[in-house]
């Protein structure tokens, strides 16, 4: 019924009208590229990989693939040439982030790909690559949400998103704080039995279900928050956000700090992404927000930790506060996945903007205490810190000097301009 090049608007009209979810969602995120970015530099050597042009029969190629954060640098750029097109982008991004609220290894035009581990390969690891899981994404959002406002608040509370389930299970709080470095099962047999419903079934069959076996759909505005909530639960005060996720952030030169530093930079990229979700809950102006009853579960925990902590003391080195907090935090992501790891239970939960409006301001306040108390004598900012956990709480020592963290607080919105203009006088005395 279709002609041999549809408009994209006539396209998704089209397929939503028949009320096949599947083939909405499905529809939704379809991107016909004919390239994009694989990861690394094709100079380097040990980047071995094709990019082909044309199919076997000498059509055009259509696909990508390639890893995470890579892609979606290049999804950025391409974003202003085809803007009709960073909603499909946007819904790419959300759909194939996981239960747990983090992010696969790669993508390709027919589904995600993630680590394994291989004992006959010493370079073989897993993990949870967190490095610009926000900020891509924060670029895009607000791309789209100026550039289609009404389309954007059509996706917020639009049922089309789903999550997928790795065969990744992090370790319960307490056996991550014996081995920081160490977080992640991996599911051999789960592994497997993926692979194998993946032929059988396509790539829907790691779309993560509800208890009944039904897809479990949720809204764009979840999709967001879950990633706020667990990005959240592993702040720690004045050191930023931890990473637990068995890999570093942007720089693999950064393994070392795995498990054992939090990241500074992350803390500017939650506390803007947090600004960004009070903007659009404003413009909604909705009275309630429907939720999984484990997400709603979750929002309340993780608010309940911070109010508190916005009422004790904030003052620097108080290592008793950081370990209360970190605590309360991660037990609460931790009754969280347990939940998800069992399920859906596939009940939603309305929950007031109030409540939504109560964790924002709480997490935005936490965090931006962390980021002013990681200035330094000479004006610049820590980066990265180190994080002891001891019998008497928690103490944090900074991480050596880096640029990344004077772009990440300068991009979080938090100084006025005169703080701007003397960190970069600071930093041009400094020895970077």
């Amino acid at each position: 019924q279709l002609p041999q090049l549809p408009d994209r608007v006539a396209f998704l009209r089209h397929c939503r009208n028949t009320g096949d979810p599947d083939l909405d969602r499905i529809a939704t995120e379809y991107l016909p590229l004919t390239l994009s970015r694989r990861h690394g530099d094709p100079s380097r050597p040990w980047n071995t990989f094709q990019v082909p042009t044309r199919t076997p029969n000498g059509g055009v190629q259509v696909g990508y693939e390639g890893n995470w954060r890579d892609l979606f640098q290049n999804w950025e750029a391409l974003s202003l040439s085809y803007p009709v097109f960073l909603q499909a982008m946007i819904q790419r991004f959300v759909n194939a982030s996981t239960v747990d609220g983090h992010n696969p290894y790669r993508l390709h035009a027919d589904g995600i790909d993630w680590e394994r581990p291989d004992p006959t390969d010493p370079w073989a690891t897993i993990g949870y690559w967190g490095d610009h899981q926000l900020i891509y994404l924060h670029r895009l959002l607000g791309r789209y949400h100026d550039t289609f406002p009404d389309l954007f608040q059509e996706d917020l509370n639009t049922r089309r998103c789903v999550y997928v389930d790795l065969p990744y299970r992090l370790r319960d709080y307490a056996d991550m704080l014996v081995t920081p470095g160490d977080t992640i099962i991996f599911d051999d047999e789960r592994d497997s039995s993926l692979q194998q419903a993946m032929v059988e079934y396509g790539t829907d069959a790691i779309i993560s279900r509800n208890r009944n076996g039904d897809i479990h759909r949720v809204t764009l505005f979840e999709k967001l928050l879950l990633t706020a909530l667990v990005k959240s639960s592993n702040f720690i005060p004045d050191a930023g956000i931890w990473l637990n996720g068995q890999r570093p952030e942007w720089n693999d030169a950064l393994n070392a700090i795995v498990g054992k530093a939090a990241s500074v930079v992350t803390a500017c990229h939650l506390k803007l992404f947090l600004d960004f979700l009070s903007t659009v809950t404003d413009d909604a102006k909705a009275e309630t927000w429907f939720l999984s009853k484990e997400v709603a579960g979750f929002l309340r925990d993780i608010t309940k930790v911070f109010r508190e902590f916005s009422s004790e003391s904030r003052t620097r080195n108080c290592p008793v506060i950081r370990q209360t907090v970190m605590d309360g935090l991660q037990r609460a992501s931790e009754r969280y996945r347990k939940q998800i790891y069992n399920g859906w239970s596939g009940e939603f939960s309305a929950v007031p903007q109030e409540t939504l409006a109560a964790f924002l301001s709480a997490a935005k306040q936490a965090l931006t205490s962390a980021i002013k108390n990681n200035r330094r004598l000479d004006g610049l900012y820590n980066t990265y810190n180190w994080v002891c956990i001891g019998g008497n709480g928690i103490d944090v020592s900074s991480v050596d000097l880096m640029l990344e963290g004077q772009v990440a607080v300068i991009e979080s919105g938090l100084l006025p301009t005169a703080d701007v203009l003397a960190l970069l006088s600071a930093l041009r005395q400094s020895s970077l």
